[in-house]
């Protein structure tokens, strides 16, 4: 039979692989620390424990969460914060792939500024009326879903009221319609 190396315990989670035990002292090392500011010494904990201090708006639990035992953390959707983080450290999409996505995007945008600020030279050196600046790239819904957000900003318009307005992640209703 298996036992935690730490407590000894022999019931562990099916979900998590925690023990029952060691799971109860850190829901309640997390609460406190973050009620003292303090961080647990966990390198997983203390990186939610920043982003809950960064403005991220999470529901802390006064218990663990049920099923799968991480410290009671959910997003505003009711998924444990712990198990998304760690479902996205353990995907096919490493960290580096990130990082390689998000500066592909950013040269992307680069290009399109840089597009802009070429026909905007042309524009005042010809004293034609200046063009209206290039419309930003809203947030995708995976995107939303990934940060945890409850709503996110697309790129389409509405089709019911015409409005480049924030949608719903859960079910991607308009906000201003709500259709």
């Amino acid at each position: 039979m298996n036992q935690c190396p730490k407590c000894h315990g022999n019931t562990f989670n099916k979900i998590s692989g925690e023990c029952a035990d060691c799971s109860h002292h850190r829901h309640r090392d997390f609460v406190m620390s973050l009620k003292d500011g303090t961080f647990t010494g966990y390198e997983y904990m203390d990186r939610v424990l920043s982003l809950i201090r960064g403005g991220k708006k999470w529901r802390v639990l006064k218990k663990r969460n049920k099923l799968c035992w991480h410290p009671g953390v959910q997003t505003t959707n009711g998924k444990c914060v712990f198990c998304m983080l760690s479902a996205k450290s353990d995907s096919s999409v490493a960290i580096g792939n990130i990082n390689e996505q998000r500066l592909a995007n950013l040269t992307e945008e680069l290009t399109v500024l840089t597009q802009y600020k070429a026909l905007l030279e042309t524009a005042v050196a010809l004293g034609v009326d200046v063009p209206q600046e290039p419309v930003k790239r809203g947030k995708t819904r995976q995107e939303a879903i990934r940060d945890g957000d409850k709503w996110y900003t697309p790129d389409s318009r509405c089709k019911h009221c015409w409005s480049i307005g924030e949608r719903y992640v859960e079910n991607g209703r308009c906000r201003s319609c709500g259709k």
